[in-house]
């Protein structure tokens, strides 16, 4: 058959062919096992080149047959025409992870026909608030998965996510409820700080009482400047 069995969301046109020159093929669209009687179909219909249309999920069952020949194996291709899409992500939760990342989760979707592990989501994002409105697929997760790192983000950057889910036969459910998360920060700025820069000044102290000449000089480094009062501050001095 050239279309093998599988999930569609869609009907199939299936052909059936034999490599034996001659051979008739028979087959059932019912499940039942088709056969053959002295090179001829004895059970089933008839292939005649036609394709077989699959609107509806079935299982087409095969054989083929020719005078002189051992009858073929039976072969059979199960097809499920599957058109409902599975249901919205609920409850993603984001996770800033780091200055470039994001961690989204989410618990599994459901389908008429997939399983769970079958699922794959796809995730919309953007720098704007309401940028999925119009869903833009900006990344897609393996099948079954329920976690998504997103990451090159930028810091302190707010971002904006979707996500829908996707059957196998390609039906794309709604999207959830757009949210949102920044990206975590480099660090905080150290907080400025207020310094007096040291300075050494020079006074010539005198006893004009006794003597009334200049008894010496010092030097004062001033140090640091009092908050409390600007004529206080705290000094070393050498003579």
């Amino acid at each position: 058959m050239n279309t093998v069995g599988g999930v569609f969301g869609g009907g199939q046109n299936v052909n059936i062919t034999s490599t034996t020159p001659g051979a008739n093929i028979c087959y059932t669209i019912d499940s039942a096992p088709p056969t053959c009687a002295t090179g001829t179909c004895d059970s089933g219909m008839v292939y005649t080149g036609t394709p077989i249309t699959v609107s509806t999920t079935q299982t087409i069952r095969t054989i083929a047959c020719l005078g002189g020949y051992t009858d073929s194996a039976s072969v059979s291709n199960a097809y499920t025409i599957d058109t409902v899409p599975p249901s919205t992500p609920a409850s993603v939760t984001l996770t800033p992870m780091s200055t470039s990342e994001i961690r989204l989760t989410w618990p599994a979707a459901t389908d008429n026909v997939s399983v769970p592990a079958a699922l794959v989501y796809e995730i919309c994002r953007s720098t704007t608030a309401g940028g999925c409105s119009t869903f833009s697929v900006t990344a897609t997760t393996p099948s079954g998965a329920t976690q998504y790192n997103d990451y090159g983000l930028s810091t302190l950057t707010t971002y904006y996510y979707t996500v829908s889910a996707r059957d196998e036969a390609g039906n794309v459910g709604t999207a959830g409820t757009e949210i949102s998360a920044t990206t975590l920060s480099a660090g905080t700025v150290a907080t400025p700080v207020f310094t007096l820069p040291p300075c050494t000044y020079t006074f010539y102290l005198s006893d004009f009482a006794a003597t009334g000449r200049s008894q010496g000089r010092f030097q004062f480094q001033i140090l640091k400047r009092s908050k409390r009062s600007a004529a206080s501050y705290s000094a070393t001095t050498r003579r």
